[in-house]
């Protein structure tokens, strides 16, 4: 994966999140937020 569908991706991610923030899917956030955070912290930009 190259770096700009990296970022592209977890620009995507972000937003599904929001999403999944407004419609109380709580254990959903909790969970992509950590991928999101394991993304971010294998690809730092």
């Amino acid at each position: 994966m190259n770096e700009r569908s990296n970022s592209e991706t977890m620009e995507q991610m972000n937003k599904a999140i929001q999403i999944m923030k407004e419609c109380g899917a709580d254990s959903w956030v909790e969970r992509y937020e950590k991928e999101l955070v394991e993304m971010s912290q294998q690809n730092p930009q």
